[in-house]
C-alpha cells in the first residue's frame, strides 16, 4: 500500500499519527480540567459556608461576653446595645448566606433545625436589647444566664455540627479530586505512550518504504560509473522516486545509443582532420592559393573558414602591397615640409623669449604694490577689529549694568515683601502672647480646681503646673521672636535705602557708557569706511599682478610650446624617413607570399 502512495502523503500520515495521539491525550486532559473546575467550585462554595457558620458563632459568643460585661455593669447600655444590633445583623446575614448556599442534606437540616435556632436566638437578642435600653441590669442578668444560654446553646451545637458536615463533605471532595486526577494522570500516559509507539512504527515503515527505492537507485549510478552500461533500475512504485527511477533508466538507454552513433561520427571525423592538417601544411608553406574540400561533417565550417581566409588574407596582402607603395611616395612629400615648419618655428621661439623677459619685469614691479596694498589693508583691519571689540565691550558693559539695576530693583521688592512678611509675623507673635496668658488663666484655674479636689486632683495639679509653665516658655519665646522680627524689620528699611542709593549710580553709569558707546560706534564707521576703500586698493593691485603673472606664464608657455614643436618637428623628420624605410621593407615582405592571380 504505500508504495502507491507519494512521499507527501506518507509524510502527512506520518504526522496525522501523533497528532491524532495528542488530541485525545488534549481531549482527556480537558475533560480533567473541567472535572476538577467543578471540584473546585464546590469546594469553594463549601468553604464559603464554613466561613458563613465560623462568623455566626463568633458573633454569637462575642454578643453573650458583650451582655455579660454589661450585666457585671462594665459597658454602657448605648455600647451594648449597638454591640446586639450589630450582631444580630451579623447573624442574620451569615444564616442567609449558608441557606443560600446549602445543597440537599445538609440545605434540608438547615431548614428543620438550624433555621429555628437561630431564630431563637435572634428573638432572645431583640428582648435582651429592649431590658438593655431600658436598664434594667437583674433582668439581662436573668435572660442571658436563661433564654440567651439555651438559645445560644442550641444555636452553637447546630452550628458545630454543620461545620463538621461540611468539613468531612470538604475531605471527600479532596479525595475524590485526587483519585480522578491519578486516573486521568495514568489514562493520559498509557495514551501517550501508545501514541508515541504507533508513530514510532509508522515512522519506521514509511523510510523503509523511502530508504530503499532510493538505495536502487544510489546501487545502480554506482554500476555505471564502473563502467556497467547495463545496470537498470527497473522500479514497480508510482511515488516521486518510482518516477525518478524510471527516467534514469530513459535515460541511461538513450545514452547508449548515443556512444555508438558518436563511434560512427569520430572515424569519419578523422578522415576530415587529416585533409584539414594538410591544407594548413600548404598555408603555412606561404602557399595562398590553397582550397579545402568542404564535407558535412563538423569540419565542413573549419574547411570553409580556411579556405576564406586563404582568399581574404591574399587580398589583403596584394592590398597591403599597393597601399605600401603610396605611402613611400607620400612620406617623402611630408619629410620635405616637415623641415620648412621647423625653421619657422625656430624663428617664432626667438621672439617668444624676448616677450617672455619684459613681462617678468613688469610682473615683479606689479607685485612689490600688491604686497604694499595688502600690508595696508591687514593694518585697517585690525583697528576695525579693535574699534569692534571696544563696541562690544561697551554693549555688553550696558547690558550688564541694565541686568544689574533689574537684579537691584528686584531684590529691594522682595525686601519690602519681607518686611510685610515681619510684620505678618508680628501679629501671629501677639496672637501667641495672648494664647500664652489664656492657657497661664486656665492653668491657675485648673490648680485652684485640683488643690480644691484634693488628693483626687494631684495629678491634674501636676499637670495645670506643667501646662503653665509651657504658657511661660511659649510667652517668653514670643517676645525673642519679636525682638528678632523688629531687629529684622529696622535692618530692612535700611538695606531698602541702600539698594535705592545703588540704583542710582548704576543709571549714571548707563547713562556716561551709552554715550561712550555712540562715540565708539561713530569711529568704528570711519574705520570701516577706510578699511573698505584699502581693500579695493588692495584687491585691484593684486588682480593686476595676477593679470601680469598669467601672461608671463603664457609666455613661457608659448616658448616652451615652440621648442616641443621644434622638437616633434625633428624627431617627425626622422620618423618620416623611417617611415619610408619600413614601407620599403613591407612591400619586400609581401612578394615572398604566392598570391593568387
Amino acid at each position: 500500500m504505500l508504495p502507491r502512495l507519494s512521499i507527501l502523503m506518507r509524510l502527512l500520515l506520518l504526522l496525522a499519527v501523533p497528532l491524532a495521539a495528542l488530541l485525545i491525550v488534549s481531549l482527556a486532559g480537558l475533560s480533567s480540567i473541567n472535572a476538577s473546575g467543578a471540584t473546585t467550585i464546590d469546594m469553594q462554595r463549601r468553604l464559603e459556608q464554613q466561613a458563613s457558620l465560623e462568623d455566626l458563632r463568633e458573633s454569637i459568643n462575642s454578643t453573650s461576653q458583650s451582655l455579660a460585661a454589661f450585666a457585671s455593669g462594665q459597658l454602657d447600655n448605648k455600647l451594648v446595645v449597638e454591640a446586639v444590633n450589630a450582631a444580630r445583623a451579623r447573624i442574620e446575614t451569615a444564616g442567609a448566606s449558608y441557606l443560600k448556599a446549602a445543597r440537599g442534606a445538609a440545605l434540608r437540616q438547615a431548614e428543620s433545625e438550624f433555621k429555628p435556632a437561630l431564630d431563637a436566638v435572634s428573638a432572645a437578642l431583640a428582648r435582651i436589647q429592649d431590658n438593655v435600653m431600658d436598664n434594667d441590669l437583674s433582668a439581662v442578668r436573668a435572660a442571658v444566664a436563661g433564654e440567651l444560654a439555651t438559645t445560644s446553646a442550641r444555636a452553637l451545637e447546630q452550628v458545630t455540627t454543620l461545620l463538621n458536615s461540611e468539613r468531612e463533605a470538604t475531605a471527600l471532595l479532596i479525595r475524590a479530586s485526587l483519585e480522578r486526577g491519578k486516573s486521568f494522570f495514568i489514562l493520559n500516559t498509557v495514551l501517550g505512550f501508545s501514541g508515541l509507539g504507533l508513530a514510532l512504527l509508522f515512522g519506521y515503515f514509511i523510510g523503509r518504504s523511502i530508504t530503499e527505492p532510493v538505495q536502487q537507485i544510489t546501487h545502480t549510478v554506482q554500476s555505471v560509473a564502473a563502467g556497467n552500461l547495463d545496470a537498470r533500475v527497473r522500479m514497480n512504485s508510482y511515488d516521486e522516486i518510482g518516477v525518478l527511477g524510471n527516467a534514469l533508466d530513459k535515460l541511461l538507454d538513450e545514452k547508449v545509443t548515443t556512444l555508438a552513433r558518436a563511434e560512427q561520427d569520430n572515424v569519419q571525423l578523422n578522415d576530415s582532420v587529416i585533409v584539414l592538417l594538410r591544407a594548413v601544411s600548404r598555408l603555412s608553406q606561404r602557399d595562398l592559393t590553397v582550397r579545402v574540400p568542404v564535407t558535412e561533417d563538423v569540419t565542413g565550417p573549419v574547411a570553409d573558414a580556411i579556405n576564406q581566409l586563404a582568399s581574404e588574407t591574399g587580398r589583403v596582402l596584394a592590398e597591403v602591397s599597393r597601399v605600401a607603395a603610396q605611402v613611400a611616395t607620400a612620406s617623402a612629400q611630408v619629410k620635405s615640409q616637415a623641415e620648412s615648419v621647423n625653421a619657422a618655428a625656430h624663428d617664432q621661439q626667438s621672439e617668444a623669449v624676448d616677450t617672455a623677459d619684459k613681462l617678468n619685469h613688469a610682473s615683479e614691479r606689479l607685485s612689490e604694490i600688491a604686497k604694499l596694498a595688502q600690508h595696508c589693508n591687514e593694518l585697517a583691519r585690525s583697528a576695525a577689529q579693535s574699534t569692534e571689540s571696544a563696541v562690544l565691550t561697551v554693549t555688553g558693559t550696558l547690558r550688564g549694568m541694565t541686568d544689574i539695576r533689574e537684579v537691584i530693583q528686584e531684590t529691594g521688592k522682595r525686601i519690602k515683601r519681607l518686611g510685610e512678611r515681619s510684620q505678618e509675623i508680628s501679629g501671629i507673635v501677639d496672637i501667641i502672647n495672648k494664647i500664652a496668658e489664656r492657657t497661664t488663666v486656665l492653668a491657675l484655674n485648673a490648680s485652684m480646681q485640683a488643690a480644691a479636689a484634693g488628693d483626687a486632683g494631684r495629678g491634674f495639679g501636676v499637670v495645670a503646673d506643667e501646662v503653665q509653665r509651657l504658657a511661660e516658655s511659649t510667652r517668653n519665646a514670643a517676645g525673642q521672636i519679636g525682638t528678632l522680627i523688629k531687629s529684622m524689620q529696622i535692618e530692612t528699611n535700611d538695606t531698602i535705602g541702600t539698594m535705592e542709593n545703588a540704583i542710582g549710580q548704576v543709571v549714571e553709569g548707563s547713562k556716561m557708557a551709552e554715550a561712550a558707546g555712540k562715540q565708539i560706534g561713530d569711529t568704528q564707521g570711519a574705520t570701516t569706511a577706510l578699511v573698505q576703500s584699502v581693500r579695493q586698493i588692495a584687491a585691484s593691485s593684486e588682480e593686476q599682478a595676477q593679470l601680469s603673472v598669467t601672461l608671463r606664464d603664457r609666455a613661457h608657455t608659448m616658448i616652451s610650446g615652440g621648442r616641443t614643436t621644434g622638437a616633434q618637428l625633428t624627431q617627425q623628420v626622422e620618423e618620416t624617413i623611417h617611415l619610408t624605410d619600413f614601407a620599403r621593407l613591407l612591400v619586400d615582405s609581401v612578394r615572398v607570399f604566392k598570391l593568387p592571380a
